[in-house]
């Protein structure tokens, strides 16, 4: 997890940073932090302090990572610093990860709900 607060780090976002790191057999295979894409603007709030829809969350950028320079993250365990919402559960059942662990809890449920429901395990990690 230490990892995956470290990562979370690199995003330019100001309300929440998030990093998620893919772990096999204690070696990571991959990260990702939440942002937008390479070279837009990297500002990730409106002027409202409202996250701008083209923002990728974190998960998300580690897959597409992951697909993009052919690596294999199935089978992995997903460390992440905050719990995934439901767009973001959905890819992780996609890319077959085996776990997910994480840090805070998210202001909704329903990825957690939706992981559960597919037997997919969720650990979290908080204080």
């Amino acid at each position: 997890m230490d990892v995956a607060i470290r990562t979370a780090q690199l995003s330019h976002c100001k309300r929440s940073q998030v990093g998620a790191v893919a772990v096999r057999d204690k070696r990571i295979i991959c990260v990702g932090y939440n942002g937008t894409s390479p070279g837009e603007d990297n500002c990730c709030e409106d002027e409202h302090n409202i996250t701008k829809p083209n923002v990728i969350h974190a998960e998300d950028n580690l897959i597409r990572f992951a697909k993009r320079n052919n690596i294999d993250i199935s089978g992995t365990n997903l460390y992440t610093t905050l719990a995934p919402c439901k767009s973001c559960a959905s890819l992780i059942l996609s890319a077959d990860f085996s776990e997910v662990f994480y840090l805070q809890q998210y202001r909704f449920t329903d990825g957690l709900d939706f992981l559960q429901s597919v037997g997919i395990s969720t650990t979290y990690l908080g204080v």
